[in-house]
C-alpha cells in the first residue's frame, strides 16, 4: 500500500545533537567531582527517559540525584539553546514530503516542553502536523502507544505509515505498531550500526534524504 505519512524521532535523527549532549553530560560529572562517561557509555543511556543508572555506575548516590540534575539543567540550559541544529538534509526532505502530500509526525521520548521548545528553535513548526511527547502517553518506546497516538491524530492507518529513527527503541515501537521502520545509520545517530540492525529494521538508511526515495518522492 502507498505510504502516505512519516513519522520521526527527533534527537539524533532530524537534530544533530548526540555530541553536544554527551559534552553537557561529560561537564556536569566533571564538575561533581566523577570521570567523564565515554561516549559509547553515554550512547546506551541516551534518548531514553532515565539516565540515572549511568550516574550510578560513576558513584553518585541516590542523595546525589537533586544536586545532580540542578548541576546538569544549569549547563545545559547554557550550552544546549545554542548548539542545537538540524542535520543538513532534514529541512529539504521534510519540505518535499509535505509538497508530495506526506503528513508528518514527531514521536518522542522528551517532555512535552522540550520538544516544543526544540521544533520551535529548528523552524519545524510548519512541517509538521503532529508531535507526540513523553507527557501524551502512559508508556514511552518501544511501546507503540506514542506511535499510535501519533497516527490516530493524523487519521492515517498504519500500513500507510513509515516510521524513522536512530534507535532501537523506535524501530521496536514501529514493529509494535505493525509499522514500516526505517533506521538511520550515520554520524550523530544515537545508536551504532551494530544495534540498529540487531533491532532488525525493515531498512536501513545512511541518510535522511533517502527516504524520499522510499516514498516515491522525487
Amino acid at each position: 500500500m502507498q505510504k502516505t505519512c512519516c513519522v520521526f524521532d527527533m534527537n539524533g535523527t532530524l537534530l544533530d545533537d548526540l555530541g553536544t549532549m554527551h559534552s553537557i553530560l561529560c561537564e556536569t560529572f566533571e564538575s561533581l567531582g566523577k570521570k567523564r562517561p565515554a561516549l559509547a557509555e553515554y550512547r546506551r543511556f541516551a534518548g531514553y527517559s532515565d539516565y540515572w543508572p549511568l550516574y550510578e555506575k560513576h558513584g553518585f548516590q541516590k542523595s546525589d540525584k537533586g544536586h545532580a540534575d540542578e548541576t546538569f539543567r544549569k549547563i545545559f540550559d547554557a550550552k544546549y539553546p545554542g548548539s542545537v541544529k538540524l542535520f543538513d538534509d532534514v529541512r529539504d526532505t521534510m519540505e518535499k514530503l509535505r509538497a508530495s502530500g506526506f503528513v508528518v509526525a514527531i514521536v518522542s521520548s522528551q517532555g512535552r516542553k522540550s520538544v516544543e521548545s526544540k521544533i520551535k528553535k529548528c523552524g519545524l513548526a510548519g512541517l509538521i502536523d503532529v508531535a507526540v511527547s513523553r507527557d501524551d502517553v502512559k508508556h514511552t518506546k518501544p511501546s507503540a502507544e506514542p506511535l499510535l497516538l501519533a497516527i490516530r491524530k493524523l487519521g492515517v492507518p498504519p500500513e500507510r505509515v513509515i516510521c524513522v529513527g536512530d534507535q532501537a527503541a523506535d524501530l521496536q515501537m514501529a514493529r509494535n505498531a505493525g509499522v514500516f521502520s526505517v533506521a538511520v545509520s550515520r554520524r550523530g545517530s544515537y545508536d551504532t550500526r551494530e544495534t540498529l540492525a540487531k533491532a532488525k529494521p525493515d531498512i536501513m538508511i545512511n541518510k535522511l534524504s533517502n527516504i524520499l526515495r522510499l516514498c516515491g518522492v522525487k
